[in-house]
């Protein structure tokens, strides 16, 4: 059954949920659905039109990412605020690890970039770089579950030795990478359902690890 009305955008990229709030960001906007997705409302206040990224949520915060950076509402996306930008690049992955907003920054096009994993202890406002062993990736998702962080990473379809998935067990300081029965390395997004990692790669495959 379809729960569309008031979504003038189906071009769904982004969910979450905060509260008793979903949130769905599109290929520009993000909507706000406070009756189990019967009716949905805009909740852009602040927000420069752009493709949302992801959405995590921090305490009572929310964020987005999008084109233009990383953004933040404390009032369940009425009104959004920029964080402070990165030190490299824009970031284009976000995850919260022990209480913190672990980030990842890309600057560079078709693989041959500057990628920079960064640390923020107080909600964006600072960013310090804490690992660069990520260098000619483009990091697509950052994901964790108990101590646990799984990096996706884009091999631009042509199966190249250094995308695939990523995983570190010591706060993003060292990656090795898990890629073992993994035969096209272009993933574009992640999920994790109990002790299962789904990676969804490049062809719309879905591979269940």
């Amino acid at each position: 059954i379809a729960v569309n009305s008031g979504l003038t955008n189906n071009h769904i990229c982004a969910f979450t949920v905060k509260d008793t709030n979903i949130f769905v960001g599109t290929g520009g906007e993000v909507f706000i659905s406070a009756d189990n997705g019967t009716t949905w409302g805009l909740a852009n206040y602040g927000l420069p039109v752009g493709y949302i990224k992801s959405f995590v949520v921090k305490d009572t915060i929310l964020f987005t990412v999008n084109f233009y950076g990383l953004y933040y509402s404390t009032d369940n996306g009425l009104s959004w605020f920029n964080s402070t930008p990165p030190p490299t690049g824009v970031i284009s992955a976000l995850e919260v690890y022990a209480n913190n907003l672990i980030a990842v920054s890309f600057d560079g096009f078709m693989g041959i970039s500057d990628t920079d994993v960064l640390l923020s202890t107080d909600n964006g406002l600072s960013w310090s770089i804490i690992n660069s062993g990520f260098t000619q990736l483009e990091i697509s998702q950052i994901i964790s579950k108990d101590s646990i962080l799984f990096a996706g990473t884009k091999g631009w379809a042509y199966n190249e030795p250094w995308g695939g998935v990523f995983r570190s067990a010591d706060g993003c300081f060292s990656w090795s990478g898990v890629n073992h029965g993994l035969a096209n390395t272009d993933v574009i997004f992640l999920a994790l359902r109990d002790s299962m990692l789904f990676a969804n790669v490049w062809r719309f495959d879905m591979v269940m690890g």
